[in-house]
């Protein structure tokens, strides 16, 4: 990815949210999955005090569904914490589980209600340079 390249863009859906994902890795695609979510949460609402530190502890029978899953993880924590958490640090990463800490701030409010991180479509895809791809859909 050079360093000019988006880590993540929005693209139109007609009801929900859907969002184009890029990354180096897959722990770096995961990283800037989260990213994306934090944003699209926290778009315009003011941050607090960092949020208590979650743990996620997952495993999947595909990469995808594990993306899928960590999000659905982190949405969960914002819910149950109302905060926002952009960043992971994996202390265990594979392509099929992943162990690791979720890091945020605490808000009052979200700007959009996500319901969940959808499965469909989710594809996780190489491109001509290596790098890795997925769109994800948003329930709102």
């Amino acid at each position: 990815m050079s360093r000019r390249q988006k880590k993540f863009e929005l693209l139109p859906h007609t009801a929900d949210l859907r969002m184009r994902v890029h990354g180096r890795t897959l722990e770096d695609l995961f990283q800037n999955a989260l990213v994306g979510f934090a944003a699209i949460v926290g778009k315009g609402i003011e941050r607090g005090t960092a949020a208590v530190p979650q743990e996620a502890r997952l495993e999947a029978d595909s990469t995808a569904n594990l993306l899928v899953e960590f999000l659905n993880e982190a949405l969960y924590f914002m819910n149950v914490n109302k905060a926002v958490y952009d960043r992971a640090v994996f202390t265990e990463f594979s392509e099929t589980a992943l162990h690791g800490i979720l890091r945020g701030q605490t808000v009052d409010g979200f700007a959009e209600d996500v319901k969940a991180v959808t499965y469909h479509g989710a594809e996780i895809l190489g491109d001509a340079t290596g790098n890795f791809i997925v769109e994800l859909v948003f329930d709102v």
